[in-house]
């Protein structure tokens, strides 16, 4: 779990006959105390003194704001501030069963967001303490109006059912864990993957994905390739192995099935296709180019399967806009 925003306080043991042991530990333990004071200094130049925060949002102290999550969220805000843009000044946000978590509100002070919560007890325990929240399950129930950036992180076993997926917006964002993102990218072609937030020491890591580098979270070996391909319902817009090795044949590459190489060479095919001028179409997910000795251009598939993912890594995806309802 993230660490709340108080310090930690490292004891030592006292006993004489450790004294050059102690020593030692105490000299690591003022290093890491230093590191600490020099971040939340850090921290609250940026974001203000923790009581403030918690003031600005409401009556606290019953309110959570974890220090490692409010930098997750500012580093996804600066980041993805080109996404973020085309919802307008004060986007629509939700917050799905965030418990007493209230980063994403302190982050994006400026968007119109609220957390969903399973009771209406809950939804008039936050209400009180001066965070919005509506009683809603968007797993099972429509909302009114759909939301452009959905927090789903913070619920372990939320499930990416047709009602939750349709409560986000067209071209809107999804912050997920992997489990989630895998199903939904397997399972729908509405939503494309476009980054991960991880946090780790000493911040908070964001990627942001890049064509070349064919998804970092991507199967990694043919027979991952070959697995993966089994599960994915027909029609979908990841790409199977056996598509992989008709557009190798297609464009004039070897195939490599007998050298474990089909992934691999796929890859290479999407690169040259990149960097020769291929004609790319993120809302299909697809690529078109015309090889040498192709007389016509040939259009492929981009993304890969998902290989195994971890529950700690946070995706954002973002929701296609053509052909979805």
């Amino acid at each position: 779990m993230a660490d709340p925003l108080r310090k930690q306080k490292i004891h030592i043991a006292s006993e004489p006959q450790f004294k050059i042991a102690n020593d030692n530990k105490k000299f690591e333990r003022d290093a890491v105390n230093d590191n600490l004071d020099k971040d939340t200094q850090e921290f609250e130049k940026q974001f203000g003194t923790i009581p403030d925060t918690v003031r600005k949002l409401g009556s606290g102290p019953h309110l959570n704001i974890f220090k490692s999550n409010v930098k997750l969220l500012d580093d996804f805000r600066v980041q993805y501030k080109r996404e973020l843009a085309q919802f307008g000044e004060q986007p629509r946000m939700a917050v799905v069963n965030p418990g007493r978590h209230v980063e994403a509100q302190f982050v994006f002070k400026n968007a119109d967001i609220f957390g969903l919560v399973e009771t209406q007890a809950e939804a008039d325990a936050m209400e009180k303490l001066g965070v919005p929240t509506k009683k809603c399950d968007p797993e099972t129930h429509l909302m009114d109006d759909r939301v452009d950036v959905m927090f789903a992180f913070y619920d372990e076993s939320a499930e990416a059912t047709w009602k939750f997926c349709r409560n986000i917006a067209a071209g809107g964002l999804l912050l997920c864990r992997g489990p989630m993102a895998k199903e939904i990218l397997e399972n729908s072609g509405d939503f494309r993957a476009i980054g991960t937030l991880q946090k780790g020491a000493p911040a908070a890591q964001v990627e942001k994905s890049r064509r070349e580098d064919y998804w970092e979270h991507a199967v990694k070996t043919d027979a991952e390739f070959k697995a993966a391909s089994e599960k994915l319902p027909p029609g979908g817009t990841m790409v199977t192995y056996r598509e992989a090795i008709d557009a190798l044949n297609a464009a004039n590459k070897p195939t490599g099935e007998k050298t474990q190489q089909v992934l691999d060479n796929y890859k290479a095919l999407l690169k040259e296709a990149t960097e020769n001028g291929g004609t790319m179409n993120d809302e299909t997910g697809t690529i078109t180019y015309t090889p040498a000795g192709a007389k016509e251009p040939l259009k492929w598939k981009t993304d890969l399967p998902l290989g195994t993912v971890d529950d700690s890594i946070v995706f954002v995806l973002k929701k296609r806009k053509m052909g979805v309802n």
